[in-house]
Order: C-alpha cells, then sequence, then structure tokens
C-alpha cells in the first residue's frame, strides 16, 4: 500500500507559453476559419518531470481533437494545422523531498484551421520550460 503523499503544503514549479503563438512557418498561410479547442492533463510522474514530453503528448491529444472536427488531416491540397497555442504547466512536488513523486497539471489550448502547409507537431515557446531533472515515470494520466 502507497503512503500518502501530502500535496496541499506542496512547492509549485510554474511555467507557461506566454500569450498565444503560430509556428513562423505558418504564418500567412492559414484560413480565416479557426475552430478554438482545449485540452487539460494531470499526470502523475515518478523520480522526475519531463514537461516537453508531457507538453507533446497533450499537443497530440489536441490535434486528434482537430483532425477528428476537421475530418481528415487531408482537404484537398489544404492541411489541419494548430494556430494561436498557449499552454501553462505546475508541477506540485511533495513537501518532503525524499518522495519523488510529482503531480503535473498541463492546459493547452489552440484553434485549428486549414493551411496548405503541414502541421509542425511540436508545442511552441519550448524554451520556456521548466522541469525537474532526472529520468521521469509517467505513472498515472488522469
Amino acid at each position: 500500500m502507497r503512503r500518502h503523499q501530502d500535496f496541499s503544503t506542496a512547492r509549485l514549479i510554474e511555467s507557461s507559453s506566454g500569450d498565444a503563438q503560430t509556428w513562423p512557418s505558418l504564418a500567412g498561410a492559414t484560413e480565416d476559419e479557426k475552430i478554438p479547442f482545449a485540452e487539460h492533463d494531470v499526470f502523475i510522474c515518478s523520480g522526475a518531470v519531463d514537461v516537453v514530453k508531457l507538453l507533446r503528448s497533450s499537443r497530440a491529444g489536441l490535434y486528434k481533437k482537430a483532425l477528428a472536427a476537421g475530418g481528415s488531416n487531408l482537404q484537398g491540397d489544404k492541411r489541419v494545422v494548430l494556430v494561436d497555442e498557449q499552454w501553462e504547466c505546475v508541477i506540485l512536488s511533495p513537501k518532503y523531498q525524499q518522495r519523488s513523486t510529482y503531480k503535473v497539471h498541463i492546459n493547452y489550448s489552440a484553434s485549428a484551421t486549414l493551411s496548405k502547409y503541414p502541421d509542425p507537431q511540436r508545442p511552441v515557446a519550448l524554451e520556456r520550460v521548466k522541469c525537474v531533472p532526472g529520468l521521469m515515470t509517467v505513472l498515472e494520466r488522469l
């Protein structure tokens, strides 16, 4: 049986992409009609937190929603892409450091539209990510 970890007195590590951003390769190459989407994921991780991998997972879920709403990946010579992307990440680490289980909240939002260029398939503003170093094991995705 696992011990209960007290996240009520947890330390917070916060990072975000800032304002909504679009990849430069898609600037000016998209249609005006946009459909907004949002994804909220909670991960329980052990050992460390690699936020880049978790963001990629959240973005992939968001992209799947956009594909489902758009019907397919290709519509004539146009492709479904995500624009105006924005993310926030909050890592809760337990009060006592000998317990290395972390609860990670990721909010990812973007708008889907059509473009003549393919989707980059990676989150924006990865230089703003704050991680917990080490080897991450995802125990659960809520």
